[in-house]
């Protein structure tokens, strides 16, 4: 039987290892070293980005149905429009 898997890199990566290693179903955890300041903004937006990459159809579904309200308001406001004229 294994035993958990520690998944080591920079601080800004662990979250992504983490979720990597759930969908993966490998018992461990992530661990993180820390990481530069000067170097910290540009690797988050980096992993952000990738988590985004990751979860593609999960973030597609949300960003679909959080614009529903405005497609819906425009509907409204263009029978509004071939109401009055």
């Amino acid at each position: 039987m294994a035993g958990s898997i520690a998944a080591v890199g920079n601080n800004f990566h662990a979250f992504r290892a983490a979720l990597l290693m759930r969908r993966l179903e490998i018992p461990g955890y992530a661990i993180g070293a820390p990481t530069a300041r000067y170097y910290w903004p540009t690797a988050v937006i980096r992993e952000y980005i990738a988590v985004l990459r990751d979860h593609f159809v999960l973030n597609a579904v949300v960003l679909a149905v959080s614009c529903l309200p405005v497609v819906f308001y425009l509907i409204d406001y263009v029978f509004s429009l071939t109401d009055r004229g």
